[in-house]
């Protein structure tokens, strides 16, 4: 390269680190004037809230008063009660309550008022100080960072021009070098060459020390690009959002308080005004038109009694007696006249009663179901309803009021006539007592129609925590102490149980109205997927999980990581770049979160032959889900690099996550069942199956005679302990995987896979009832005589079995371990598991697990014993975990061994 072009492109690389360095002063210019911005709404929110509490206290401080004014103005004297008698009614205790009511909502405005002015608004007063003194201090800490990063940025711009500047002095150098050392070669004066060899010792000198000064200004500028990278990534990541906390620090929780004060404060005025209006619903409850008629009576009595009747006085001059004398037969015509006067007002009086009725009863209506109603309609919000409501009900006043007037003239009518029937009655019955009419009259009042009934009208008438959806992780585990929250344990736990085979698991959408009730369920605390016992949800589970990651505030993978995920999803080293940008930049919470989901996903790619569902069709799934393309991204251009970050992290989840600290996915124990014993007695006859031999009734009744295959040492003491080639009784079944027996003696649990019956050591004998079938190995013995032994499940019941009276304990919960590869073979005192071990000693293969081994054969040996080696086709690889015993669904017993792949 030329001198010119070498001098332009260290100008141009000089140029561009200028421009960059401008770019960021430029850039953390912008970041403290958007925080100054910030602060400004800060203090106008603050100022506008001060101010609105200052009206509102202004306001409830004028409507006490007013409160005030009116309950003094109409609150009854001490001395009123007990010499009024009136005020001992039910509608005056209505009255009083309602007066009462005014004083309580009095005296709580007037807390409120205290609350608004000097509460509420010395707490905003207090935090706008506060906001702008944290604002000022966080904003020269800010000034301060920037000038270390801008300091750093000087250094490596000064840096630079050193290096270049070092550099082409090192290339001069180097090429006046060169040149006297050709100039050398081509002198042939001894004189010329001896100062030429003086030139050349002089240009070697100056050569090396312009190398040592380049590689010195290389050096400082190599650091000075790892030192302003470190800090702006330092600054950028997380400082500056640091600061930004700090200024915030109290600002928010204060608000929320002040407005939880605002909601408690309306809370207690409608919990007041709820208790004044039951205490009015119960006086008003309490009036009734009878019981206040009889009060009057008791109160006025005298006034009401009925006045003492009027004698006959005598005359002086008359001596008759005082019966009316019997008289001629205008008596007889006055008392027939009376007769029929009388028969005519009683059915007048009956017709003007059946109208009072049906006019009472229509009025009792209107009371009743419109003009209530109508009272409580008018406090809606719509306007037009509201004034429709008004037309109504002045026209049903309308009609009220002409069917009160209507129904006063048909009762005053009643009144005059009931009153002349009576009056005339009274004369007939005299008239006939003096006459001696022999046809019988009534009382005066026997034939009247009843009273008119009191009308109806004038009776008495008349429930954060934390939050988990929408909410983060480093929230839910610094509140619960949790590593994994309970909706992803719960969910991932199910989806092990049951949909580890199922095929579009993530993909097929669950039911909606099922993933609202799961997450509703979660969020008030509960684990709505605890007692489930099948897989028809799963598809829901799956949506509730996805819902879950997908609503979190903060998302797995942060928007601000999102360049660079995806710069080194392209990078050929993508698996340790990808190690040390996530365990660097999250938040632990977050990441041991991400190492359990994602381990979780790789157990699930496992089974992608049945599900469909490996890496790649995981990633196109759940990518949207997991690692969101931000909204100024192009959604569709950034897509396919997204889907392959998830998947590479999928695949190589063990290496991209620390495996240290925190909770540890755990495939081997997350497929274990946790069932419990609590319905095993009762189920016994469906949960056991028969033994598929015939047995004598002697066996029924006594048990079955068993005989050890392997050394058996009990872990608890529900379960026996017992050598190879012991004699057992087995009684009925406890579960699927265990027997209940006794041997030498004492009862205890048995493992199932442990024993065969004596006489079918040489037949198929199939002992657990809902086992796959288990072919055990063909041995051979000294003779050259093989022996096959095969175990597989049947499904007769045992009913006619009996069970003895087994301990109590037996009821216990017994522990579960599911095999891998063979059934559990004792431990020899070596360490090795005679049969499988001594196979895996002499023979070589893969046996890979779930995959089925017809036979396996062991030749002989000196050293070792000869035992059967069991070759399963396990349903599903179960590890051992410590649980509590179970004597519900079996727990089988295996040796801990477990793995994808065994070299045998």
């Amino acid at each position: 390269m030329s001198d010119v072009k070498r001098v332009k492109k260290t100008k141009e690389i000089e140029s561009e680190a200028e421009s960059r360095i401008k770019e960021i002063k430029q850039q953390l210019g912008d970041q403290l004037k958007c925080l100054d911005q910030r602060l400004e709404y800060q203090i106008q929110l603050l100022s506008e809230l001060q101010e609105f509490y200052r009206r509102r206290a202004d306001i409830e401080l004028e409507y006490a008063r007013q409160l005030d004014r009116l309950h003094r103005s109409y609150k009854p004297r001490k001395d009123e009660r007990t010499k009024d008698f009136w005020r001992y009614l039910a509608p005056w205790d209505c009255w009083e309550s309602v007066v009462k009511s005014v004083e309580k909502q009095y005296r709580f405005h007037s807390k409120l008022y205290g609350i608004y002015s000097n509460n509420i608004s010395n707490r905003l007063a207090d935090l706008e100080n506060d906001v702008q003194s944290l604002q000022k201090r966080c904003r020269e800490m800010g000034a301060k960072a920037h000038e270390q990063i801008l300091k750093c940025l000087n250094e490596l711009q000064s840096s630079l021009k050193v290096y270049n500047y070092t550099q082409q002095n090192f290339k001069n150098a180097e090429v006046k070098l060169e040149s006297v050392k050709k100039e050398k070669l081509k002198s042939s004066s001894s004189k010329k060459s001896k100062q030429l060899a003086k030139t050349t010792e002089k240009k070697e000198r100056k050569y090396s020390e312009q190398r040592k000064a380049a590689v010195r200004a290389r050096n400082e500028y190599m650091l000075c690009v790892e030192a302003a990278n470190a800090a702006i990534k330092r600054f950028y990541v997380s400082d500056i959002y640091d600061l930004i906390d700090t200024m915030d620090h109290g600002y928010h929780a204060s608000l929320r308080n002040i407005f939880l004060l605002h909601v408690s404060c309306g809370e207690q005025a409608c919990q007041q005004q709820m208790i004044c209006n039951d205490e009015l619903k119960k006086c008003a409850t309490e009036i009734d038109t009878q019981k206040e008629l009889q009060v009057l009576k008791d109160n006025f009595r005298p006034i009401f009694a009925v006045p003492p009747p009027f004698d006959f006085q005598r005359h002086v001059d008359d001596d008759l007696s005082p019966a009316i004398a019997q008289a001629d037969d205008d008596l007889i015509e006055r008392a027939r006249s009376l007769r029929e006067r009388i028969d005519s007002l009683k059915l007048c009086t009956e017709e003007i009663w059946k109208t009072l009725e049906a006019t009472e009863h229509s009025l009792s209506k209107i009371f009743v179901d419109d003009v209530d109603q109508e009272a409580m309609d008018v406090l809606g919000d719509n306007a037009e309803l509201v004034n429709k409501q008004n037309c109504n009900y002045q026209k049903r006043r309308n009609d009220r009021l002409e069917q009160e007037e209507f129904y006063l003239k048909r009762l005053e009518e009643y009144l005059i006539n009931i009153n002349l029937m009576t009056r005339l009655e009274a004369k007939h019955a005299c008239l006939q007592k003096s006459v001696g009419e022999k046809t019988p009259t009534q009382g005066p009042f026997k034939e009247l129609p009843p009273k008119p009934k009191s009308r109806p009208f004038r009776k008495s008438i008349f429930n954060k925590p934390l939050k988990l959806f929408g909410g983060t992780i480093e929230e839910y585990v610094e509140a619960v102490g949790d590593d994994i929250p309970l909706v992803i344990r719960s969910c991932i736990r199910v989806i092990v149980k049951f949909g580890l085979h199922h095929q579009g698991i993530f993909r097929v959408p669950g039911a909606q109205l099922e993933i609202n009730e799961f997450r509703n369920a979660f969020e008030r605390g509960e684990d709505p997927l605890a007692d489930v016992n099948d897989g028809k949800d799963i598809n829901s589970v799956a949506g509730v999980l996805k819902l879950y990651i997908r609503e979190l505030r903060e998302a797995l993978f942060p928007p601000i990581l999102f360049d660079q995920l995806i710069s080194c999803s392209k990078s050929a080293d993508i698996i340790p770049q990808l190690h040390d940008l996530l365990t660097t930049a999250l938040p632990r919470p977050v990441l041991v979160v991400m190492r359990y989901l994602f381990a979780f996903f790789s157990h699930l790619s496992e089974y992608s032959d049945e599900n469909m569902m490996d890496p790649s069709n995981l990633a196109i799934c759940l990518g949207p889900t997991l690692f969101p393309v931000p909204h100024d991204k192009d959604q569709v251009h950034f897509r396919g690099p997204v889907n392959e970050l998830i998947k590479s992290i999928i695949i190589h989840n063990q290496a991209i996550f620390p495996q240290e600290g925190g909770e540890l996915y755990n495939k081997f124990m997350m497929t274990v069942r946790d069932d419990t014993t609590d319905n095993v007695s009762d189920n016994d006859e469906e949960e056991v199956n028969d033994l598929s031999v015939e047995e004598s009734s002697t066996e029924r009744d006594s048990g079955l005679e068993m005989t050890a295959l392997y050394d058996f040492t009990g872990r608890t003491s529900l379960e026996l302990t017992f050598s190879k080639g012991a004699s057992l009784t087995v009684y009925n079944k406890a579960s699927d995987e265990w027997w209940r027996g006794s041997f030498k003696g004492r009862k205890g649990l048995i493992p199932a896979n442990y024993i065969v019956r004596k006489s079918s050591l040489s037949a198929d004998f199939r002992l657990s009832g809902d086992f796959k079938p288990v072919k055990v190995a063909n041995v051979k013995s000294e003779g050259d005589e093989e022996e096959n032994v095969s175990s597989s499940s049947t499904s007769s019941d045992v009913d006619s079995m009996e069970e003895p009276n087994i301990d109590e304990q037996l009821e216990a919960a017994e522990e579960r371990r599911t095999p891998d590869l063979v059934l559990d073979l004792p431990k020899r005192n070596d360490g090795i598991t005679s049969a499988a071990e001594a196979f895996a000693c002499t023979q070589t293969g893969t046996i890979k697990k779930g995959h089925s081994v017809d036979s396996v054969e062991v030749k002989d040996d000196e050293d070792e014993p000869e035992e059967p080696i069991a070759a399963i086709k396990p349903v599903k690889p179960k590890p051992p975990i410590k649980a509590k015993p179970s004597l519900g669904k079996s727990k089988s017993l295996t040796p801990p061994d477990g793995g994808d792949e065994s070299n045998v």
